[in-house]
């Protein structure tokens, strides 16, 4: 696992807890375009609310568990590393970033969320996710951007669009998203 995991980390930009907490959601395909079932609408919002929670909190399990699974799988393959060793990697990522970019706030806003579907007719939420986080000394950051709420099987997951590598690594794992657009992340300093 060692240096070939790490390496493959990097490449995907997995070093950077932006880039992995993201860790997150997918949907299941069908064959025409839909709206959410009401149980999928439920699940979506409570599992917005846990991740919510794990982002400020600091829960990095639960940050994993938000990942797809096949990205896992699909880093597991390539690293030639068991699924649990790269959740571990994954889990010990997050965790350092969070010590070293600390999270103030973390809201996803899913009044304003977009709907689309990808090409099989399955639907998908770019949900706008603005993070306050101290990026150096003791100045403040807030980011703005958008995570992707995707389906896989019955279960949600979360996977934010804000940097190419981890996109080209959704779209490899799971190239039915190969045309969706993501939104530019922005930056600017919190005034206090």
């Amino acid at each position: 696992m060692g240096t070939s995991l790490a390496a493959f980390l990097r490449h995907h930009g997995r070093a950077r807890l932006l880039a992995t907490a993201v860790a997150v959601l997918c949907l299941a395909g069908t064959a025409s375009a839909r709206d959410l079932t009401d149980a999928e609408s439920t699940m979506l919002n409570s599992a917005v609310e846990m991740y919510d929670k794990a982002m400020e909190g600091k829960d990095v399990p639960i940050l994993v568990k938000a990942i797809p699974p096949r990205i896992i799988k699909q880093m597991a393959e390539h690293d030639k590393a068991s699924e649990d060793d790269i959740r571990k990697a994954l889990g010990d990522l997050i965790g350092q970033t969070l010590e070293a970019l600390p999270v103030h706030s973390f809201t996803m806003d899913m009044a304003k969320a977009e709907h689309g579907h990808v090409a099989d007719g399955t639907p998908y939420l770019l949900i706008p996710t603005e993070t306050v986080m101290t990026t150096g000394g003791e100045g403040k950051t807030l980011m703005r951007t958008a995570t992707l709420a995707m389906l896989d099987g019955d279960l949600w997951y979360m996977v934010r669009g804000s940097d190419a590598q981890q996109v080209a690594a959704l779209r490899e794992a799971y190239p039915e998203y190969e045309t969706v657009v993501f939104p530019d992340a922005t930056m600017e300093l919190v005034k206090e």
